[in-house]
């Protein structure tokens, strides 16, 4: 009796022991949520250096204001969980860069809060605004086309795909969808939204905002740079605090934060589950995915960034992604030079050369035009982005003062934050509605910040800006049947596990080992 007693305590174990190795993430970083709870500190240290510097809108008579869009508070909560818990798996997980990599720490992970904010206040946060505003004058008039919605600047947002192996990842376009942008420039006889909408025939076309005059006119066609006359599937437009535009990036956010992204953590949690050969490599055939927006379909419905009860936390979290999608991993394709390395360069060489360092933002979202409007915007970005980039530095975050007070570490030589592409398996089609399942419980709310001079906000069904709860770092999916339970497993992925009580505890451990000692006195 005592030999099976022990059998069945050493199963146990077992069990106990394999539960615990499938509900832990294999951290790329272990050392993440630490250095981040040390940026967080700074930030509060800053936050009125921040709030007065960087959270700041301008009305359009150029007086500042606290922004109603883009909030410390929100920055903070959307930043945590992809820079602690990233996004993706094997791989293709990619984090946003505080300085997780050979030990630099929180003196690096500042220089790309810092840039990031410097772009995000040139692009979105000084106009108070989530969308992207119509400003291409195609005809160098006062004209503006109402297709620029299809792209501006020569630019055709929806042709803007995924290549190679990520290709399926790019959204699908659908003509006959019909939405309209929540801001708008906020100044006189400012164009309206850019929205999109279905052709009435094949003749129907669009005409342009005459700013001159305040007026759209209608009666001829007007086309854009790309020559188009209509706006039918040009859903496609720049949203959030970066702008982030295209159908491959909306299907990279899509499968990395959205509804693809819950689709691939449960197949590989079922392919774990029941597949004999648990091999690695059959595992990260299937990338796994972050679940906090995993009820929502961006692809279907990429206005919900800026509109409805998510907005305050997608603003941020499509543009966090993005830079860690695009601009970490950016490398320069005549010098090779590489962004973090490059970060690591201005950094250990005493931040002397910000503007170059800096440049290599732009570099990494490039206009991709020649045109004159469009070059006078670029030169626009890039010189506000360099005067933001050093006043948030050196002076709002004041990262000299970290240095002086802790000297940065000489770091190995070792490659990292490198980003992947995943395997090409093919993903399931899914064209659902955008909401599949009701919001996590509310668990904090902010009340909404009113300003005196908001950007103008268009009426919707959801007209005001709903404060909504801290983003939760572990949402939890739907059930799959009565016995298999889709649980986070402390990464936020899921894995299928027996009900809510699968797991052996370490007190119930303990209990076990309890009846042992007690069973063999006796």
């Amino acid at each position: 009796m005592i030999t099976s007693f022990v059998l069945f305590v050493i199963a146990a174990l077992s069990i106990a022991a394999v539960d615990v190795a499938a509900s832990s993430r294999n951290l790329v970083f272990p050392n993440s949520e630490g250095l981040f709870n040390e940026i967080e500190v700074w930030l509060n240290k800053r936050r009125s250096q921040l709030d007065s510097s960087v959270f700041v809108s301008y009305d359009k008579d150029g007086n500042p204001y606290p922004s109603l869009w883009y909030q410390f508070g929100d920055f903070v909560r959307a930043l945590r969980p992809i820079a602690v818990l990233g996004v993706g798996g094997g791989e293709s997980e990619t984090f946003f860069y505080i300085g997780q990599s050979d030990n630099r720490g929180i003196v690096h992970g500042l220089v790309n809060v810092a840039a990031f904010l410097a772009q995000a206040s040139v692009v979105s946060i000084k106009y108070d605004a989530c969308d992207e505003f119509n400003m291409d004058k195609t005809d160098y008039t006062q004209k503006y086309a109402v297709s620029n919605s299809c792209g501006q600047f020569g630019r055709s947002y929806q042709d803007e795909v995924c290549t190679g192996n990520t290709a399926y990842m790019t959204c699908d376009v659908d003509e006959d969808i019909q939405m309209t942008a929540v801001t708008k420039l906020n100044e006189e006889k400012a164009p309206p939204s850019l929205s999109c909408r279905a052709k009435d025939s094949a003749t129907d076309f669009t005409g342009h905002w005459d700013r001159s005059t305040g007026t759209l006119d209608e009666t001829f066609p007007f086309s854009n740079r790309m020559g188009r006359i209509d706006t039918a599937g040009c859903c496609w437009w720049g949203r959030g605090v970066l702008l982030t535009r295209g159908t491959c990036n909306f299907g990279r956010i899509n499968h990395f934060l959205g509804r693809d992204a819950a689709a691939q953590a449960l197949m590989y949690s079922l392919q774990k589950q029941y597949t004999a050969a648990n091999t690695p490599t059959a595992q990260h055939k299937i990338a796994k995915g972050f679940l906090n927006f995993y009820d929502i379909d961006f692809c279907a419905f990429p206005e919900v960034v800026c509109r409805g009860e998510d907005s305050r936390n997608l603003r941020w979290a499509v543009g966090i992604f993005e830079w860690s999608d695009t601009v970490q991993t950016y490398r320069d394709a005549t010098s090779g030079e590489e962004y973090l390395d490059a970060l690591d360069k201005f950094v250990q060489g005493g931040f002397v050369d910000v503007n170059g360092f800096i440049d290599l933002v732009g570099e990494a979202f490039p206009f991709n035009c020649f045109e004159v409007n469009c070059k006078a915007e670029e030169s626009r970005v890039r010189g506000e982005r360099r005067v933001m980039f050093q006043n948030i530095l050196f002076n709002v975050l004041a990262v000299t003062e970290l240095v002086q007070a802790n000297p940065v570490p000489t770091p190995t030589p070792t490659k990292s934050m490198s980003m992947i592409t995943p395997d090409p398996t093919p993903q399931p089609t899914m064209k659902p509605s955008v909401r599949i399942n009701p919001p996590p419980t509310p668990a904090v709310v902010e009340p909404a910040i009113t300003t005196p001079n908001p950007t103008e906000i268009l009426s919707t069904p959801n007209p005001t800006i709903r404060p909504i709860p801290t983003i939760p770092i572990n949402a939890r999916p739907p059930t799959i049947n009565p016995t298999l339970v889709a649980t986070p497993n402390g990464s936020g992925l899921i894995d299928l596990q027996p009900g809510s009580g699968a797991t052996i505890s370490i007190s119930w451990i303990a209990v076990m080992f309890g009846c042992i000692f007690h069973y063999i006195i006796l």
